[in-house]
């Protein structure tokens, strides 16, 4: 009894199969299985009725589903019931469509139907190409480098080609399916938006094509040749190859043309590279006991004798002909054979049989495309009716094609719903340069009209002289795409010019039916599939109602009536594959049609919420404090502000706009998504954009689109949501943010608290090992290198990588807890490892609270402001943000002090400490001077203040400090790294008020303190900031002695923009005491008595601090001026004005275009 066999696809392949099938019995085989008789079941989409592989087929072995286009043959539920209700025996997927997804064949297996192919778990392990590539390692079979894992989400790609060196090239590729879809290259220098746009793409490409849109990435090999494997197995493990098959010559990784044997393989079958290959395929197919067709793929360099296995495709493939030709073997025979049941030594294959010979023989394939080509490389799919074909054909010709001529008022038409391969030429002939001649007239001779074609330009392929020599690689036609494309064009003009067309047959001049008497035509606006036709002849329609269905790229295209009319003809039907200005049908116009009403517009309900508007606000809803009362309450007993809350006092009103709100915790295998709504809303982070002070640096209208003076980036870890600790969304959330915050340069405040990397988010197990290659320490590391200024804020438990993260600020700010008095506060507790990292480590135990309080990290500089609470902490923000924002407007700013009190600052007794923080809130506007790092480094303060609304940094000498104003190591790191914040963000230039003895000196205890490299790092941190444009202005109050001074003063006294001192000016390269008795040792040792010696040491101190005066000193020209100390707010004043403003480097920086 003949066995059926259910075709799961359509075109040329439908038709080879079903002729194989026709071939059974097999002359000439004892075995049972090649006895059995086949008969083919066709299957099309709906408008495919007269399609030849339908036609092919009697009537009752012919199944119409009702969708159209693509989907027709991507669902597999239909597909499984017409096989099932066309009492098929077994399934052949073909190739493209479903033909590698488990899952179908899974369905079809269940349906007690025979799958004619590799088993499910062969195609999900050999058709996901990250699977095969596994599979490759341990078949220790040479890849490419490439992401690890099933997939690789954007992050991954983007880490991965961080990974690579500059000049090379990442190939993104389609976890499944094959065809050259979903596939890009894109040059590392590119840069991330490039990367990103790729990734995208191919997403949607290959979620369209397969259904599945996961993406890996791998090296990109230049100049590779790309030849493939043929293997059958018959499931056992053993396993044979069929020889090979070169497949160079492609377009953006689609195959044009396909050669048997490689040609690029030299030496027949004694050929090194070619043994090589032949054994990797057959390694891996053997361990993995492959069952039924296979092509293994390898990425080739013929010159170094390298192989890199690229992916499997567990099908039978579009190029199968070749082989067929040079081994005189029917693939798809085969195929029902395994799937028969036989065994491949009972087909004469095998580790039992004898080596398949090397071919003789060279074939060749040309894929004949519907297609429209352009200059800039694009092929665009072409639509048409064909009105002549005539295919090649002589000795050595074969035509797969399900296209034809109009015959029988059956038109053949290129549809867009459908892959635009029309014809498959093969040719073969004893060599590879016979085979290239035979292939040339056969294109020569093909005739094919009505419809746009890559006829010409494969013959303008085969005639370029490289791939006559075979001096051809992966990349040749896009290298070559300008010439080749020109003379294609020369080709077809040549060929066109004179040239009679054949008359359309009736179907194809739909396009120019007359209408009816009294009618109008509705045209069709594009072209496409139709997919529904929603009225019928006679009815009435009003102007703008529903009456077609047009379905392109995938998208649905409403067509509607252009006025009231009666129809009266229509000119298509469902699936049919229409032109764009076709008529779609004829009507009547109708004035005043009791339809035209019926169909008005209607009036909208504004306050109308679409469904699924309703669903965004409910799984909003959930991330509210109404919905998360009672972890806003334990917030609240433990002293602190929500994360939105101190986003509200961060942010100006309505300026907010949150990123990654709907993400959640990556638990989904092992929390219900129900629990993770409820629990883990933004995955434990808000990140956003906003603006901040705009009240202040935003002075009347802008323009629209101006970008904002006051934009800022802002995260807040969520301690409400899993302690705030870093799952997978939640570095992606910030690595968003990073890469925008690069992209788009501005300000960026984060509020750290949480802990750090989160074991509980399993999803990703599968995927992730190590865990440390994401990108967002870097970015933050690379935010701050690039000058963009930051501010961290710590308040409750800030643990691990949040910790991390704060550290990298300019400027961290911590509160000291909650606020006092709340039910159940909590302190503020700093660590680069939280109570179980310490534990784990062996390395005691404690609580959150005892691990680094503020004051602690405070005094070794890790902070440099604490504050009682987060509002403080908020209000301090803002402040500090401000002098990075620039100047303000007059009408923000003020100065009430009385300058005739700088007069008396300094105390008549020259030996006497006084409190320099006194000067700077007379220099400064009111309320403008903010300390940073008053807790260490106390012999110098450093901070910011604003003088007539400008920003300047200040280092002041600290006289009340136990040092009297001598640099210690730690105060010049302190000075160095405010210094060096100026410089990178440009916010501001520099007051210094100088007071000091200088450089601290002494014996080992004192060295032992850093010193050495710390004062002479304080020379460079001055100069970083006037070489980048920055200036200093320098006022000596009163001590300005030795090295210490010189680098306050910017290296020297004259190395500023301006120096000055107050009448107590005293300078020296030493302390004067100390000069004296070093410089005059001699003489005060031969004094005759203690008062003489003492009476000639006071001389020679007078005379030293008389020559240090400032005003000799002024005199000299070793500094510009002595100034009355009232008027030293003027003279800052004046000369900010003669320098050029500060421009913040975030306010200056062009977008990042370069690799992040």
């Amino acid at each position: 009894m003949s066995k059926g066999v259910f075709i799961a696809n359509r075109g040329e392949i439908a038709l080879r199969v079903a002729s194989t099938c026709a071939l059974f019995p097999l002359p000439g085989s004892a075995q049972p299985s090649a006895q059995t008789a086949f008969h083919a079941l066709a299957v099309a989409s709906a408008g495919e009725a007269d399609a030849a592989h339908m036609l092919a087929v009697p009537p009752a072995h012919r199944t119409l589903l009702h969708a159209a286009g693509v989907r027709a043959y991507l669902d597999a539920e239909a597909l499984v019931a017409a096989a099932k209700g066309a009492s098929a025996w077994g399934v052949h997927p073909g190739y493209g469509f479903l033909s590698e997804s488990p899952a179908f064949a899974q369905a079809v297996q269940a349906a007690g139907l025979v799958w004619i192919g590799p088993d499910p778990a062969h195609l999900a392990r050999f058709g996901e190409k990250t699977s095969a590539r596994r599979l490759a390692a341990e078949c220790s079979v040479p890849t490419l480098p490439g992401t690890a894992g099933d997939a690789a989400s954007l992050e991954q790609v983007r880490a991965f080609a961080q990974t690579l060196p500059r000049g090379a090239k990442v190939m993104i590729k389609a976890v499944a399916g094959g065809g050259g879809r979903g596939m890009r290259v894109v040059p590392v220098d590119d840069g991330e938006a490039a990367l990103s746009r790729a990734y995208e793409s191919c997403a949607r490409e290959a979620g369209a094509a397969f259904g599945d849109a996961r993406l890996y990435a791998e090296r990109y090999l230049e100049n590779a040749r790309h030849i493939e494997v043929q293997v059958i197995g018959d499931g056992s493990g053993d396993v044979a190859h069929l020889w090979e098959r070169e497949c160079s010559l492609q377009r953006k990784h689609q195959k044009l043309v396909e050669f048997a044997p490689a040609p690029s393989l030299s030496g027949g079958s004694a050929s090194p590279l070619r043994q090589r290959l032949l054994a990797s395929a057959l390694r891996m197919a053997s361990v993995g006991k492959y069952k039924s067709l296979g092509t293994f793929e390898f990425l080739c360099l013929p010159d170094s004798g390298e192989h890199f296995f690229m992916e499997a495709n567990p099908r039978i493939q579009v190029e199968h002909t070749v082989t067929e030709q040079v081994t005189h073997l029917d693939l798809v025979a085969l195929q029902l054979r395994i799937a028969l049941g036989e065994r491949l030594r009972d087909m004469g294959l095998g580790e039992a049989a004898a080596p398949l010979p090397f071919p003789l023989l060279s074939a060749v394939q040309l894929r004949i495309n519907s297609e429209t080509l352009t200059e800039k490389g694009e092929a665009l799919p072409a639509v048409g009716a064909v009105t002549a074909f005539a295919p090649p054909a002589g000795p050595g010709i074969r035509v797969d094609t399900a296209a034809h001529a109009p015959h029988g008022g059956v038109v053949y038409s290129a549809s867009p719903a459908f892959d635009s391969l029309m014809a498959k030429v093969i040719v073969t002939a004893p060599s590879f340069p016979a085979v290239l001649a035979l292939a040339r007239r056969s294109l020569a001779a093909f005739v094919l009209e009505g419809c746009e074609s890559n006829l010409d330009f494969q013959a303008a392929l085969l005639d370029h002289p490289a791939v006559g020599k075979n001096r051809v690689h992966t990349a040749f036609v896009e290298q070559h795409w300008a010439e080749l494309f020109q003379d294609a064009s020369r080709r077809k003009a040549k060929r066109t010019s004179g040239e009679k067309k054949a008359p359309a047959p009736a179907a194809a001049q739909a396009k120019h039916q007359q209408a009816p008497p009294g009618t109008e035509a509705l045209a069709l606006p594009l072209s496409g599939i139709v997919t529904a036709i929603s009225v019928q002849v006679g009815q009435e329609v009003g102007e703008g109602e529903q009456v077609a269905v047009i379905e392109a790229l995938k998208m649905e295209h409403v067509v509607t009536a252009s006025r009231a009319g009666r129809i009266e003809q229509i000119c298509t039907q469902q699936g049919d594959a229409v032109q764009a200005s076709s008529p779609l049908l004829f009507f009547a116009p109708l004035a005043g049609s009791s339809r035209a009403a019926a169909a008005a517009k209607k009036q909208l309900d504004l306050d109308h919420i679409p469904p699924k508007l309703q669903q965004f606000f409910d799984r909003q809803r959930l991330a509210s404090p109404e919905s998360m009362t009672s972890a806003v309450k334990r917030r609240h007993d433990a002293g602190f502000l929500t994360a939105r809350e101190n986003l509200a006092l961060l942010a100006d009103q309505g300026s907010v706009i949150e990123i990654g709100a709907l993400a959640l915790a990556a638990q989904r295998t092992r929390i219900s998504e129900e629990k993770l709504l409820a629990n883990t809303q933004g995955d434990g982070i808000l990140t956003a954009w906003a603006t901040v002070n705009a009240g202040l640096f935003e002075q009347g209208p802008s323009r629209p689109g101006a970008e904002s003076r006051a934009r800022c980036a802002l995260f807040l870890g969520d301690a409400q949501v899993l302690a705030g600790t870093q799952g997978y969304f939640h570095h992606l959330k910030l690595d968003r943010l990073f890469r925008s915050v690069l992209e788009n340069p501005a300000p960026l405040i984060m509020y750290a608290e949480g802990g750090g990397g989160r074991p509980g988010d399993v999803d990703l197990a599968p995927l992730k090992a190590g865990g440390l290659e994401g990108p967002a320490f870097t970015l933050m590391a690379m935010i701050r290198a690039r000058g963009l200024p930051t501010i961290g804020i710590a308040a409750g438990y800030v643990f691990a990588g949040n910790a991390a993260l704060l550290g990298t600020c300019d400027i961290v700010i911590a509160s000291l807890g909650g606020v006092e008095g709340a039910p159940k506060r909590l302190p503020t507790s700093i660590g680069m490892g939280g109570p179980a990292m310490i534990e784990g480590g062996g390395l005691g135990v404690y609580k959150p609270y005892d691990i680094g309080p503020p004051l602690v990290h405070a005094e070794s500089g890790s902070v440099d402001i604490v504050v009682p609470t987060d509002r403080e902490a908020a209000t301090l923000t803002k402040k500090l943000l401000g002098y990075f924002q620039g100047p303000l407007p007059a009408a923000h700013w003020k100065h009430t002090s009385d300058q005739r009190r700088m007069r008396h600052v300094l105390p008549e007794s020259r030996l006497r400490a006084y409190d320099v923080r006194e000067v700077i809130g007379l220099l400064a506007d009111d309320d403008t001077f903010c300390e940073i790092g008053e807790a260490w480094g106390k012999n110098l303060i450093t901070g910011f203040l604003r003088v007539e609304g400008q920003p300047l940094g200040v280092v002041a000498s600290s006289v009340a400090s136990p040092l009297g104003g001598a640099i210690e190591a730690a105060s010049a790191r302190k000075a160095t790294r405010f210094v060096q914040l100026l410089a990178r963000t440009q916010c501001a230039h520099l007051v210094v008020l100088v007071d000091t003895p200088g450089f601290i000196v002494g014996g080992p205890e004192t060295e032992g303190e850093g010193g050495l490299r710390a004062f002479p790092e304080l020379f460079a941190a001055m100069s970083s900031l006037t070489d980048g444009g920055g200036r200093i202005f320098a006022i000596t109050l009163r001590k300005a002695f030795g090295l210490g001074a010189q680098g306050l003063l910017g290296g020297g006294s004259l190395s500023n923009h301006s120096s000055v001192s107050w009448p107590n000016g005293e300078w020296g390269p030493m302390g004067v005491e100390g000069a004296v008795r070093l410089g005059f040792r001699k003489e005060l040792e031969a004094a005759k008595s203690e008062e003489e010696r003492q009476e000639l040491f006071n001389k020679l101190v007078a005379a030293s601090y008389e020559r240090g005066a400032a005003v000799n000193v002024a005199a000299k020209m070793e500094i510009d001026a002595v100034i009355d100390p009232a008027a030293t707010r003027h003279w800052v004043a004046t000369a900010l004005r003669m320098v050029r403003q500060r421009v913040p480097t975030w306010q200056q920086a062009e977008p990042s275009r370069s690799r992040l």
